[in-house]
Formats: C-alpha cells, structure tokens, sequence
C-alpha cells in the first residue's frame, strides 16, 4: 500500500522545521525493546527511527547481514512505487502543474491505487510483484520488465553529524538479526558474495592459462572471441552496484548465458557452477541473448536490402556452388518448446 506522501517547495522548509509527531509505540511495547523504525535506503539520513544500511566499506559480516535483512523488506515499498508507476504514465514524466496542485496529483494517484488494491480485482495480479519462492530467493514482478516504471530516486544523503543514538539504535538492530532475530536465509548471502571463489570463473582463469582448447570447448570461443563479445554486450548488460550488494558482473552474466547455450543444462543444475541463483538465471539468459542478437545483427546477421546487395550475395554463392542467380538455400527446422503454463490451447 502507499502511504501519505507531501511536496515540499523551497519557501514551505522553513514551516515544516518542527519535527511532525508520530504516535508511534513505545519501546516498552517492541520486540526486544528496539527502537520502533521505519525502512530507507543511502538517500535518508540516519536517524533513531530510521534505518538506513551500512556504507560499503569496511562492511563485517554482521553489518552485511543487517544490509541484506533491511534491502529484502524494503523490497515492498519499490514494488509499489514500481506498480504505481508502471499503471499511472502520468509519473513517468515531469508534471507541468505548480508545487501545489501537482502535490494533490500524486496523493490523488496514491489514493486510487489503495482503494483498487483494497477492492481486489483485476488491478494487479500476483505475478506483478516481486515475490519470494522456496528458496527464499525473490523473482522480479512483470513491472520490472519495463525499464521506465522505475521512478528517479532521491540523492544520497551526505551526513556529517550522525547522532549517537541513531547509530546505537542501528547498530542495535544489527546485533540483534545476528543473533535471537536471524533467520536460516540470511546465511545463503555469503554463498553470493563469494561467487568468484567458487564459480566457474576461476576455472576458466585457468583453462585460459593452461589449456586453451579446453577454454574454448567449455565456452565454444576462445578467449580472444569472449573478450570482444564481452566489450560489444558489457554496456547493455552490466548492472550497477548499491550499498546492499554488489552486482552479478556482465562477465558472469556472459559466461552463464554461454555455458545454458552449450549445453543441456537446466537453470537448477548451472545455478551450481555460476553460483547464481535459478531465479536470477532466468532472467539474466535471456536478458544477455536478446543483447548478443543487438550487438551482432547488424555485421553477422545482416538481410541484403538492395539489388546490389542481393547481386554480392549471388555472385558469392556461384562462385562456391556453380548454381547462377541464386540468393541462397533456404529449410525449415522445428524448434522444440516447452508449453508455457497459463497458454491454453494456443501451443
């Protein structure tokens, strides 16, 4: 649900210094007496009743964990602003209306999106946020599928004079997900971050060294062939870092979409040699084929357009067969799927 939102103009800061109470409980009616809080990201300020993760640097594994306990439930909030964004266009774009009345826009927006979501219906469906599976991995929503449902976020928040008591309330809540508040998914996160130990890239530095031919039997290229494919797909695929985790590199994401290409194996079965999880595989494939098909259409898959082009093409294959005016061979192939579920009788 989306809470109550307020646009504050440069002349209304001066009227808005007092701190608005909230009556929130006391710590006398919290879990283990902590603070009652409210969830941020790096661009809010440190506060006792707001959270917001570790810097990375000098990040302990404790602190790593309270980034990735506080990134999984803050996980609700971009989904809405994600969904919102994604059903009302009008926020994709800056809003030609005064601070005021553009104000009453966007809580107007806010309102109607409650009140669907309240009376059920067709407004969304479940598939439409991320949501967590078995394995306690989270599968992006439909909304994340268009990249202009992601609404600018605000600027980092460069704070100087952190309270004392902010940092003990955070550190507070850090002590205690680590402890009597932990819970067994937490620990799957150092499998993550560790995946240049244990992924199949430190074996591909070797075979690259050692045994070229093997490198280019595991990936079908050799090294030379990655690196340019790489430097061609690296922008459209790379991903950037936050302060909750480090990105999955385009490198990896490369080498997973090659090794799926080369083999027979399922996203279950690479997931233990990529160290990535099923979930992330199935997107980040598919994701990595579209942009090898971008990136090479134009110099190796290119359709002749013009009678010369046609005429190079047709001199090309006589002089290799004999056969005259001929613009190439053509077959058809069945191409096996899986029925999608949901799709009736349309396969």
């Amino acid at each position: 649900m989306c809470g109550y939102a307020r646009v504050t103009t440069k002349k209304k800061k001066k009227k808005i210094k007092k701190e608005e109470k909230l009556e929130i409980p006391n710590n006398d009616d919290t879990v283990n007496n902590l603070n009652f809080v409210f969830l941020g990201d790096e661009a809010f300020a440190l506060h006792e009743h707001i959270l917001k993760p570790y810097s990375q640097r000098e990040l302990t594994h404790e602190k790593r964990v309270f980034n990735y306990r506080l990134s999984q439930a803050r996980n609700c909030v971009e989904n809405t602003f994600g969904l919102i964004s994604s059903r009302f266009r009008l926020l994709q774009r800056a809003i030609n209306l005064n601070p005021e009345k553009a104000s009453y826009t966007v809580l107007a927006i806010c309102a109607i999106h409650n009140f669907l979501r309240k009376r059920g219906g067709p407004y969304v469906t479940s598939t439409m946020f991320d949501r967590q599976e078995d394995t306690n991995i989270l599968k992006n929503g439909e909304w994340r599928e268009n990249v202009n449902n992601e609404l600018l976020g605000l600027q980092c928040t460069r704070q100087k004079n952190v309270s004392t008591e902010a940092k003990i309330n955070r550190d507070n809540y850090m002590h205690f997900f680590n402890n009597q508040g932990s819970v067994d998914f937490q620990e799957d996160m150092d499998w993550k971050l560790n995946r240049h130990k244990f992924s199949d890239i430190t074996l591909l530095r070797e075979l690259e060294e050692k045994n070229p031919d093997d490198y280019k039997n595991y990936l079908r290229m050799d090294s030379k062939d990655f690196q340019f494919l790489l430097e061609l797909i690296g922008p459209k695929i790379r991903k950037q870092d936050t302060v909750m985790r480090a990105a999955i590199s385009a490198e990896e994401r490369l080498i997973s979409t090659l090794r799926f290409l080369a083999t027979e194996r399922s996203y279950e079965d690479l997931k233990f040699s990529t160290c990535i999880s099923a979930t992330s595989l199935s997107f980040i494939i598919p994701e990595t084929c579209k942009a090898i098909f971008e990136a090479l259409q134009m110099d190796y898959l290119k359709f002749p357009t013009t009678k010369d082009e046609w005429k190079t093409v047709a001199m090309g294959f006589c002089d290799r067969w004999q056969f005259v005016n001929c613009g190439g061979s053509i077959d058809g192939k069945h191409i096996r799927i899986l029925q999608p579920p949901g799709t009736g009788a349309q396969f």
